[in-house]
């Protein structure tokens, strides 16, 4: 499933829906379980929607989006079971998941490739494109979900377009920042080729060799986020 995601008219960075979203995760609450109330507290019932036996809570997500629908508990559970489609007209939804320290701690961490690589969103960019993808990393043998976008057109690399990936959020915010990109001529100029012969000069001394220079663009193509990229689109080529 694949969902463009809908923008705010006077800012097309933000997005604000989509077409279709993934019911990801469903939760019961009851009064009187632990936390409910500080639970409930963060969902921030609409007035008039008020349920005293408690509520049915489904977390749905898009590449770019994540709401959340807020409705009866016996609804949700029958949705959870697989019983029955969810019906959007027995209660509401409201834009992102709910954010607190305990639905922080429930909610699982989450990708939305099933083994959190994958490209989920692709941008037409001069003539190539801006990409944003999940992928894992190595952390000192522990492998970590993140989330990062990359431009083809200057290449650019730094820990600002590359984040820890727990969910919809996440992916949210590296899609804004690429759409931003997509705004901003002057963020995308090519590395001036002058960086890559004073590093390669300086390393040479250091080391006593004689490596020539590489370009940051072939750099890229071979070790860095282009050659990342490339596997990406291979490994979903052979899943196709």
């Amino acid at each position: 499933m694949h969902s463009y995601g809908h923008t705010l008219g006077q800012n097309p960075t933000y997005v604000t829906g989509a077409d279709n979203y993934r019911l990801s995760y469903a939760f019961l609450l009851t009064p009187g379980e632990p936390d409910y109330e500080a639970m409930v507290e963060a969902l921030a019932i609409l007035p008039g929607h008020e349920r005293p036996d408690g509520y049915g809570v489904v977390l749905a997500q898009s590449e770019e989006h994540s709401v959340t629908f807020i409705g009866p508990r016996d609804h949700v559970a029958q949705v959870r079971e697989g019983r029955v489609p969810l019906d959007k007209e027995l209660g509401y939804f409201i834009d992102f998941w709910p954010s607190s320290d305990h639905w922080d701690k429930v909610i699982p961490a989450n990708t939305w490739n099933p083994d959190g690589t994958g490209i989920f969103r692709e941008f037409d960019h001069k003539g190539t494109s801006v990409l944003v993808y999940e992928y894992v990393e190595d952390r000192d043998g522990t492998p970590t979900p993140m989330v990062g976008w990359h431009c083809l057109s200057c290449h650019r690399d730094d820990l600002q377009r590359h984040h820890t990936n727990r969910g919809p959020q996440a992916r949210r915010w590296m899609a804004a920042e690429a759409r931003k990109h997509l705004r901003r001529a002057d963020d995308c100029r090519p590395a001036n080729p002058r960086v890559a012969e004073v590093v390669t000069s300086v390393a040479n001394k250091m080391h006593g060799t004689n490596n020539p220079v590489i370009s940051y663009e072939s750099y890229c193509s071979t070790t860095g986020r282009c050659s990342q990229i490339r596997h990406l689109r291979a490994a979903a080529a052979t899943q196709a």
